[in-house]
């Protein structure tokens, strides 16, 4: 329950994801390998604040998403822009990043483990995290923090 009458937050778990990573043929919507997080909430009834950044490509018409457990909460999460393969952008990643409430009734107790994927479709279906197309990995990282938010 909230201390106040508002939303507070009870914990904060937090993955600082470094791995460069590629991903070819994208057109199903899969899992991106290392790029999860789990939370153990200490309240019945509280809610899930997920905020994502990530540094990448995605070529093109893609986006980011995730699940909890086995559940796909959000497909179009987070996206790049469409054009980013252009002339410019292959020695370069861009970062983007989200919040999203997961407005859901934990259970204490009960790990939940939010895993991201992503989905690519249109010109292209590769997938570029913590690098660039060229292979360069000094763009940026990616995270991924989930708050235990009660009230």
């Amino acid at each position: 329950m909230a201390i106040d009458g508002s939303m507070n937050i009870v914990q904060v778990q937090h993955l600082w994801w470094t791995t460069a990573t590629f991903m070819g043929d994208c057109q199903n919507r899969q899992d991106i390998s290392g790029f999860a997080k789990a939370i153990t909430p200490k309240f019945s009834g509280s809610k899930v604040l997920v905020h994502v950044q990530f540094t990448g490509k995605l070529i093109c018409d893609g986006s980011l998403g995730f699940r909890r457990n086995s559940t796909q909460v959000v497909d179009y999460f987070l996206g790049t822009d469409r054009d980013n393969q252009g002339s410019g952008g292959y020695h370069d990643a861009e970062t983007y990043a989200g919040q999203y409430l997961d407005d859901f009734s934990a259970t204490a107790g009960t790990t939940y483990t939010y895993q991201m994927t992503t989905i690519v479709t249109g010109c292209g279906d590769d997938a570029y995290f913590n690098r660039d197309p060229s292979g360069s990995a000094q763009n940026g990282r990616s995270s991924i923090t989930l708050y235990e938010v009660s009230g």
